[in-house]
């Protein structure tokens, strides 16, 4: 993305300006350990959004005066001498300009570039030199920016894998409870004459596996309990004692 900042003057104004390339000799710089600064081609690079910007060549040579006074006063006179050469539109041209500047490294609040009422400015910022090449600047700026990111899914991941895990323990715990997902009572009429299963004294229920647990009471006898139609030997129903209770319960509110 490139974007232009150009500065309109009226043909009367232009005369005595000093050319463009003559505020070219400063070397590159890092400012704000962000944007990559490169008078010699007019652009600044913005590193951590990955854009690089064509300047006006009078809005780098501002850049560059406050860049190389940092936190120091730079009155509006230098800046008009040394930018404008005296001339008539140089007071509206500073202003725009350092408006223009503000909008380059996104100083919406003006902390970075502070005006002193009739005096001049100040660059609250950090001047750094380049000691690499500006791929090597990108390269290093685009994995800072991705590396947040990746930060964001990895924390999102693990709220969802710790979410689910949960649900499994809680699954597990019921399961483990065998505690009745549905309860159904099945009344049983005789069989040949043979089978005393009735309402009352036998109860169905079954798991959230669908496993079958059957409960037979009758008389005083021994309870019989089946598991999916298997008779359990009461060394085989300790591990059901508290289903049993439960079962035994139900039974006795029918009576």
């Amino acid at each position: 993305m490139n974007l232009f900042f150009r500065f309109y003057n009226s043909p009367r104004q232009r005369v005595n300006l000093p050319p463009e390339d003559s505020f070219m000799d400063e070397k590159d710089f890092i400012l704000q350990q962000r944007f990559l600064v490169r008078p010699t081609v007019h652009t600044v690079i913005d590193t951590v959004l990955e854009q690089e910007m064509k300047v006006e060549p009078r809005l780098m040579k501002l850049l560059c005066i406050l860049a190389k006074q940092p936190r120091q006063l730079v009155k509006r006179e230098q800046l008009i001498t040394e930018i404008w050469n005296d001339y008539g539109g140089g007071e509206a041209g500073l202003n725009h300009a350092i408006s223009s500047l503000r909008k380059l490294l996104h100083d919406n609040s003006r902390a970075l570039i502070e005006t002193i009422p009739t005096k001049g400015y100040i660059l609250h910022a950090e001047i750094g030199e380049l000691k690499s090449s500006t791929d090597h600047v990108l390269s290093k700026s685009k994995k800072g920016f991705k590396q947040p990111l990746l930060y964001v899914l990895v924390i999102l991941l693990s709220v969802i894998l710790i979410y689910f895990l949960l649900e499994m323990q809680a699954a597990n715990k019921n399961s483990s409870g065998i505690l009745p997902q549905k309860e159904l009572t099945i009344p049983f009429d005789k069989i040949n004459g043979q089978s005393e299963e009735n309402s009352l004294n036998t109860i169905i229920t079954y798991g959230k596996d669908s496993t079958e647990y059957k409960l037979k009471m009758i008389g005083d006898g021994r309870p019989e309990f089946y598991v999916n139609g298997k008779l359990l030997a009461p060394d085989e129903m300790e591990k059901y004692l508290d289903l049993i209770r439960r079962l035994q319960q139900q039974l006795r509110e029918r009576e």
